[in-house]
């Protein structure tokens, strides 16, 4: 549970270059590395803040904090219909996202 917590920031190391977080999706593109899943969670949207970022879906909260800190607080993007197609979304429900990576091409040509 993440109420009044801070999140515990985690850098995704990879040794790759090309990162990408793609919302809305769970899995990944087909060479791409899974970095990790989560959902896609944001500011209120009446607040001044508009970073959307992924949260691990295991993300956890720091055992420390008490109370209300008055810090930001993440609440999840839910689709909408109208904003988005009403094909794969489902009008309310949260939207997942995925964090991955890609391997250099290798271009070792040897036999």
């Amino acid at each position: 549970m993440l109420d009044d917590k801070k999140v515990l920031r985690v850098v995704c190391f990879t040794p790759y270059t090309n990162v990408v977080m793609i919302p809305a999706k769970s899995t990944c593109h087909a060479d791409w590395v899974l970095e990790y899943t989560g959902f896609l969670m944001s500011n209120y949207y009446d607040h001044r803040r508009t970073d959307y970022v992924c949260m691990d879906s295991e993300a956890e909260g720091h055992n420390e904090t008490q109370g209300d800190q008055n810090g930001a607080v993440f609440y999840f993007v839910e689709a909408k219909c109208g904003a988005l197609p009403c094909g794969p979304y489902i009008d309310g429900y949260e939207l997942t996202c995925v964090v991955c990576s890609l391997p250099p091409v290798s271009t070792n040509n040897a036999p």
